[in-house]
C-alpha cells in the first residue's frame, strides 16, 4: 500500500508513515527507548527521579490500541524493561501487562 504524492511530472514524494507498517515503527521505537533507558535515563534526573522511557512508550502505544493489543505491548515493554534493568522478569512483565491492558481498556 504505497502512497505516492505527485506534485509535478518529474518529482515523486514517498510517504514513509504510510509506506512502513505501524508495527515496524513500534519495534524501532521500542529499540530506541530501550537504548535511551539504559544509557540516558540514569544521567537525567528531575527532583530525584529518573525518566522511564519504556513505560512512556508502552502506555502511549496502549492508549492507541484495543485491550488485547495493549496487553501484548505491555508484555513486550515489561520484557524489555526487565532486560534493561537486570531485574526479575516476572514483576516487570506482570505490572506492565496489566497497566497497558487497563490503559487500553479504559481508552475505548
Amino acid at each position: 500500500m504505497t502512497r505516492l504524492n505527485r506534485r509535478s511530472p518529474g518529482s515523486v514524494d514517498i510517504d514513509l508513515f504510510g509506506f512502513i507498517p505501524a508495527w515496524v515503527w513500534l519495534i524501532l521505537l521500542f529499540g530506541l527507548s530501550a537504548g535511551f533507558q539504559s544509557s540516558v535515563a540514569s544521567r537525567v534526573g528531575f527532583l530525584g527521579g529518573a525518566p522511564d522511557f519504556l513505560l512512556t512508550l508502552t502506555l502511549t502505544a496502549a492508549l492507541l490500541a484495543d485491550a488485547a493489543t495493549g496487553a501484548t505491548v505491555g508484555f513486550i515493554g515489561g520484557l524489555l524493561a526487565a532486560a534493561v534493568a537486570g531485574q526479575t522478569v516476572g514483576t516487570y512483565m506482570a505490572s506492565r501487562t496489566f497497566t497497558a491492558w487497563l490503559a487500553a481498556w479504559t481508552s475505548r
